[in-house]
């Protein structure tokens, strides 16, 4: 396929699957759970003892530096005040926001393969079973880098490996017999490069502080997540398009 139309064509499958407001609803969605998330990680990685903040320090430069110290702060403030209960309400709220974002991504995912969502409950029950296994997966991914991350080379390339996991499980789940490799390996490349960049930009000016105050954290947390599932879901695009060139 010549790239033009190739262009035209995964705009039209981008624009009429309504993959922009689909990835403000996943950020939306992320960003309630990612706090929850770091509870449920922060829990599990003390009773390694690990401190929270050495893991954030693993993805420096792939998570923006202002979201970094977000999260920092939120971990913080659950090392001072983690209990039973703040767990327990952490998983229920992260497990909820989560499957949420996962319903909400496989949706679009089968939507851009021309294929109609799954409803019932058994597809409501699976998105829970797969957020909880999607924090098993982060937490295993911490353990990995904590364990083979010492050198910045292999710190980055370890990253880049679970983000093309995650992403190729996501549409495998979503589409399953197609291959799916391409554009998860596209997406995973971008997810990294907008983590960079997107850190960069924010850091390279000081005028986004006085535009959004002390909010300024929370609004570039949004801005990278969405971001980040518009980059997953022109990755699904990428595949459909492939596909159905050969």
């Amino acid at each position: 396929m010549k790239l033009l139309p190739f262009i035209k064509t995964g705009m039209k499958l981008y624009t009429s699957n309504n993959a922009d407001g689909t990835a403000a609803q996943l950020a939306y969605n992320l960003i309630l759970s990612i706090f929850p998330l770091l509870v449920c990680v922060h829990t599990m990685l003390s009773r390694l003892n690990i401190r929270a903040n050495d893991a954030l320090d693993w993805v420096r430069g792939i998570i923006p530096d202002s979201v970094l110290s977000l999260l920092g702060e939120h971990s913080a403030y659950i090392a001072g005040s983690a209990g039973g209960a703040m767990l327990a309400v952490a998983l229920i709220l992260m497990l909820t926001a989560g499957s949420a974002a996962f319903r909400s991504a496989i949706e679009i995912i089968r939507g851009i393969h021309g294929l109609t969502g799954k409803s019932g409950l058994m597809p409501f029950i699976w998105s829970f079973v797969y957020a909880l296994g999607f924090l098993a997966v982060v937490f295993g991914a911490l353990i990995i880098l904590f364990v083979g991350g010492t050198l910045p080379i292999l710190r980055y390339l370890l990253l880049f490996v679970i983000l093309l996991i995650l992403v190729w499980g996501l549409y495998r789940i979503a589409v399953p017999g197609t291959r799916h490799m391409l554009g998860a390996f596209l997406a995973a490349f971008g997810l990294a490069a907008t983590g960079v960049i997107f850190t960069v930009t924010v850091a390279s000016s000081a005028q986004y502080s006085l535009v959004y105050g002390s909010v300024s954290a929370v609004i570039f947390l949004m801005i990278w997540l969405y971001l980040c599932a518009n980059i997953v879901i022109i990755g699904a695009v990428i595949n459909k398009l492939t596909v159905s060139d050969k």
